[in-house]
């Protein structure tokens, strides 16, 4: 009868709706970046902004990117928290009354401002466990349409690879806003943990790099044979941070630096209070491998 479904129909058009949801939104769990610059390279890990909250730097956070903008083979990766997105039904709800702005589009209109100033440097943005509030308790995430509006990977909060390609010469870096694993007395271990867990990415990291706690660690290991330089990146809520102080942290400043050599394994790192000395190692690196 032609009131009958066509069931072999119904699962073909089944299919082709997961195929197309497939495309909405997801993330990716590596990117590659490949650069044909001669000369050694920056990455700056800069997260933990908390756009909207009171106890922010707002000066210091423009004029980093500035800085970045400004400094030829220094590149960025975001490592989420960009704005404080409380929402009024989370556990979290009381930080809107100390909010300096609260309104999460503000919070958005005002990360897009200040991201576009770096775009062409912007590698990838990682989802922090503030912005993931918006699927939680809404459903959505903002933060895919931001990058392909910068042109730049997404990660969620499971993190993802980066793949960097010098001449002559391959890093990889695993990236994620936070890991299992946290300890007071080593700090260090959720680093140590991703580096031996990470499902995403077979060959073995050079830099892991973390952030959340808002305080900036910078280590370097021996692994399997080799250096690994372990990472997290600080916070610019540091003026006053009630939550940090509360669960044992000492909030600080800090974008951590790795400089990256072609034609050689080499790594130089900074620790995220040193963020001006790494400007000032890598704009000297670069003008003398020019002469």
């Amino acid at each position: 009868p032609s009131d009958e479904v066509d069931l072999e129909e119904l699962w073909s058009s089944l299919e082709k709706v997961q195929d197309a949801r497939e495309g909405l939104g997801r993330s990716q769990e590596s990117t590659t970046f490949v650069c044909e610059d001669d000369k050694p390279i920056a990455i700056a890990f800069l997260g933990d902004v908390h756009i909207g909250a009171s106890g922010v730097d707002y000066r210091r956070f423009r004029q980093d990117l500035d800085t970045i903008n400004d400094t030829d083979g220094m590149y960025l990766v975001g490592m989420g928290d960009y704005t404080e997105n409380v929402k009024v039904l989370s556990k979290a709800a009381p930080a809107l009354w100390g909010g300096l702005f609260t309104s999460p589009e503000e919070q958005l209109g005002y990360l897009v401002t200040r991201l576009s100033m770096v775009s062409s440097s912007l590698i990838c943005l990682a989802q922090g466990n503030h912005d993931a509030w918006d699927g939680r308790f809404a459903g959505i995430d903002r933060l895919p349409a931001l990058a392909t509006k910068l042109e730049c990977a997404y990660f969620t909060e499971k993190g993802g690879s980066i793949i960097v390609k010098l001449p002559g010469q391959k890093y990889v870096i695993t990236v994620r806003h936070n890991h299992r694993g946290n300890s007071q007395i080593n700090k260090a271990n959720p680093q140590r943990r991703l580096f031996d867990e990470w499902p995403w990415e077979w060959e073995n990291s050079d830099v892991v790099c973390l952030a959340h706690t808002h305080e900036p660690i910078l280590e370097q290991v021996q692994r399997k044979g080799r250096t690994v330089t372990y990472l997290r990146s600080g916070t610019y809520k540091y003026l006053h941070d009630d939550w940090a102080e509360r669960n044992g942290y000492r909030p600080q400043y800090g974008v951590p630096v790795v400089i990256l050599y072609p034609r050689e394994r080499r790594i130089v790192a900074f620790h995220g209070e040193n963020f001006d000395d790494a400007v000032v190692f890598l704009r000297n690196a670069r003008s003398t491998e020019s002469v």
